[in-house]
């Protein structure tokens, strides 16, 4: 697909690990220069940027940072404009999905799913509409949230569905407060999606596994490029009229 990204500058928080691996991919194909953020690490996401380079021949760049904490945020993009002169999209996708019991959740997980996946997404957020507000640039936000957000199927979530349904209303609130400066903003809910975990993380087993596939409409679960591709549109001029949309990639599983 050509999108008209070409020269772009993306800015994608965890972005070298799962869906953000994808993300980042998918936009260094469309000739976008890529900013890969993680928390950890270091070796391979630097390699992993690396290989983007090399490969589609597009400027890429990685650093560490903690999306949840401010002053790191701060210094992140202004690394970032420094990079690359400034950034045209973010891509919001770093997250924490820990499992436990509500009657053994300890307030340092709940505290920290949320400062990770809704905290980090105000912090990431409002760097980006300064920056873009400064320099009078139109741009584009695009929130990876979760089918957890609308959907309660998985048990020990709850610090986890909370953070993400705070994220869709975080989503469209800010879409609607920023439009009028040529900023749009648009969330997906991907469903399961495969990536490098193994499939004991989707379940207990195999046999668990496979219940969980037989479950999507679709008959298959994601791949990061499933998502990806999705992410890529949004941020792209061609989805000039999408504001504040929360899109289902989850393969059928909402129907």
């Amino acid at each position: 697909m050509d999108l008209g990204l070409r020269g772009k500058s993306v800015l994608v928080t965890g972005g070298a690990k799962g869906i953000g691996s994808g993300i980042s991919e998918v936009f260094a194909q469309e000739g976008a220069n890529v900013a890969v953020v993680y928390h950890s690490d270091a070796a391979a996401c630097e390699a992993f940027a690396a290989r983007l380079a090399e490969q589609y021949g597009v400027h890429t760049w990685a650093m560490a940072a903690d999306v949840g904490v401010e002053t790191e945020v701060e210094r992140l993009f202004q690394a970032a404009v420094s990079e690359f002169g400034s950034l045209d999209i973010l891509v919001n996708n770093a997250g924490y999905c820990p499992t436990c019991a509500i009657d053994e959740m300890d307030m340092q997980t709940w505290e920290y799913t949320l400062r990770t996946n809704l905290t980090g997404l105000f912090l990431m957020s409002r760097a980006m509409v300064r920056h873009l507000r400064q320099t009078k640039r139109p741009g584009a936000i695009v929130n990876i949230l979760s089918k957890a957000a609308v959907s309660a199927a998985t048990p020990g979530r709850t610090a986890y569905n909370a953070s993400k349904a705070g994220g869709v209303g975080f989503t469209k609130t800010l879409a609607r407060e920023v439009t009028r400066y040529g900023i749009r903003v648009n969330g997906v809910l991907p469903g399961m999606v495969i990536s490098s975990k193994p499939i004991e993380h989707y379940g207990r087993g195999k046999e668990e596994f496979k219940k969980r596939l037989a479950s999507i409409p679709i008959g298959k679960a994601g791949h990061p490029f499933d998502i990806a591709n999705m992410v890529a549109m949004l941020a792209s001029d061609k989805s000039e009229f999408a504001i504040g949309s929360i899109v289902d990639m989850t393969g059928g599983m909402l129907l």
